[in-house]
């Protein structure tokens, strides 16, 4: 006999973070030392019926539960505040639901002395523009409008 599985509209979120894994373990400081992730206030990401709004109905009845996460971590906890983070549920081509979050960050150009200067691994243009600001004692940081990461 199938059970029934929890619609999403009448779902408890509170009930569902209580047993996920990746917020017990991080706590326990087990995984993702310095880490951190906003507060979820959206339902489960996962498992949901192909095409639809349903948590899984098949013969395995899959525990819906949060697998897509935005993690983030930054020398200064205060340097990264979310503002927003959030599923989109009207994107259904899978079983789960992607996730987003936008934050404002505390951007400290050239102020990262452990990047190597030679592996492209930061934008020249950028530092060199730091290093001007910082030599004309032109007041740093500067909170960013609009920063893109990948």
């Amino acid at each position: 006999m199938k059970q029934e599985v929890e619609n999403p509209a009448t779902y408890d979120i509170r009930e569902a973070l209580k047993c996920d894994q990746l917020k017990g373990n991080m706590k326990r400081g087990k995984i993702f030392h310095g880490f951190h992730e906003a507060p979820i206030n959206f339902l489960p990401t996962y498992k949901f019926n192909p095409d639809s709004d349903q948590y899984d109905t098949s013969v395995k009845l899959r525990v819906p539960s949060y697998t897509d996460r935005i993690l983030h971590r930054s020398k200064t906890e205060s340097d990264v505040t979310c503002l927003h983070y959030n599923s989109v549920q009207n994107i259904r081509t899978s079983d789960h639901r992607p996730v987003y979050a936008v934050y404002d960050v505390l951007l400290k150009p050239g102020q990262e002395s452990k990047v190597p200067l030679s592996t492209g691994q930061f934008n020249r243009q950028v530092y060199m523009e730091a290093a001007k600001r910082r030599a004309h004692g032109t007041k740093m940081p500067q909170r960013s409008t609009i920063c893109t990461l990948l």
